[in-house]
């Protein structure tokens, strides 16, 4: 390919980039904008049929069809950009664990954890992200004990195929000088010599 062809080539890949991108942002601006028919309820432990905006006699459809316009509106991917992502996937999870309730596949709508609060997946994800960059932020971490706890394994590892060796050679020897040591010379028996005389 001539370098012409390449830079025309690479022009025409950024441009399409570019307005992917502005097609992108246009969308989820139109998608912020757009009212919101069923707010996400503001108390803290709203109800499944609180948060579906259905009546408890709604029927299997209804709470399909429901979910997946709760699932358009507050999608993570789709959010207004005013939410902070750890809302967006926290309300995200409420909505399937409430569809999930609502269909009758769980009891219960969320696991009950420490100080009141519920766990979704979402505040998991949010606990484990907060701990990794704990982790990585605070510096070097000492880990030269599994250095050496792999160096103790590998030489006790190394002792034991040299003993077990040491071991089979000396038996494998043993074994050989029984198997292959000369046999004496037979011995004549004293009374064949006494019963057999010479002169008759």
């Amino acid at each position: 390919m001539s370098m012409s062809m390449y830079s025309c080539f690479r022009a025409t890949q950024l441009v399409l980039a570019r307005r992917l991108l502005s097609f992108h942002e246009t969308s989820r601006r139109s998608l912020a904008t757009k009212p919101n028919s069923y707010p996400f309820p503001q108390n803290s432990n709203p109800t499944p049929h609180q948060i579906f905006h259905l009546p408890r006699s709604a029927s299997p459809e209804d709470v399909k069809a429901r979910y997946y316009e709760l699932v358009r509106l507050y999608h993570p991917d789709t959010v207004d950009l005013s939410v902070s992502s750890e809302l967006a996937h926290a309300r995200f999870q409420s909505i399937t664990d409430a569809y999930n309730v609502l269909r009758g596949k769980t009891t219960s709508r969320l696991d009950a954890v420490s100080g009141g609060q519920q766990a979704t997946t979402a505040a998991r994800r949010a606990m484990h992200v907060r701990r990794h960059s704990e982790l990585y932020e605070g510096g070097a971490v000492d880990d030269r004990w599994k250095d050496r706890l792999i160096i103790v394994g590998l030489i006790a590892t190394v002792i034991i195929i040299v003993a077990q060796a040491v071991l089979v050679r000396r038996t494998k020897l043993q074994e050989a000088r029984t198997l292959y040591s000369r046999p004496s010379p037979p011995q004549e028996d004293s009374r064949l010599s006494s019963s057999v005389d010479p002169e008759s």
